[in-house]
């Protein structure tokens, strides 16, 4: 296992990607976030019970073990490559978004342009077993922009198939207090700045 300082520079140092093609990969002892809320959430799924190579149980994740940062979670299961229904929105989210999309469908939220890619890289998490890393940024409703951090992170049925998602978003501009962000998915308005798989 590297030492924590390098595993720092060498997420730090991942190009930034405009093309969902231009996908890095790395060990998940080597993925760490730069938020602390993200930070924790890898933590509590690498806590989990799992067999190696393979993805915690959903049965064995309690979400509200992650108290504070359960606000900015969101779980989603994977229904089918175009049915994501969405579990649970955390509050920050809802504001962030402007809408609570709970029993909404995911891959509808996302832009017509934007929904096949992000369908491959979840595609591409539930074959190498990988928990989902990537910086966004966005415009918020006043015209600023700010960087997020996302990490989505797989759990499996009793038979190990992947059909849950936990992810946690979080801004990486701490000052910003939750308001609405204009995810609509022009390129004006968000640009996917990393895309990192992280796994065994």
């Amino acid at each position: 296992m590297k030492s924590n300082q390098h595993v720092k520079q060498s997420l730090q140092d991942a190009p930034e990607t405009g093309d969902a093609s231009d996908h890095i990969y790395m060990s998940i002892d080597e993925l760490a976030p730069e938020t602390e809320e993200n930070a924790k959430a890898v933590a509590y799924w690498k806590s989990l019970p799992r067999a190696p190579g393979q993805v915690p149980l959903k049965s064995d994740c309690d979400i509200l073990e992650l108290t504070e940062g359960l606000p900015r979670c969101l779980v989603l299961d994977l229904a089918g490559p175009k049915n994501w229904p969405i579990r649970m929105m955390g509050t920050d989210l809802i504001l962030y978004f402007g809408l609570d999309a709970t029993g909404m469908n995911g891959y509808d939220l996302y832009a017509i342009e934007d929904r096949d890619q992000v369908a491959e890289r979840l595609g591409i998490l539930c074959e190498r077993k990988a928990i989902l890393y990537t910086k966004v940024r966005v415009r918020d409703s006043d015209g600023a922009t700010i960087d997020t951090e996302w990490v989505f992170l797989p759990l499996a049925d009793k038979n190990g198939k992947i059909d849950r998602l936990l992810t946690s978003i979080t801004p990486l501009n701490k000052e910003i207090e939750p308001h609405n962000f204009e995810m609509d998915g022009t390129m004006e308005k968000r640009r996917l700045l990393k895309i990192i798989f992280a796994s065994d």
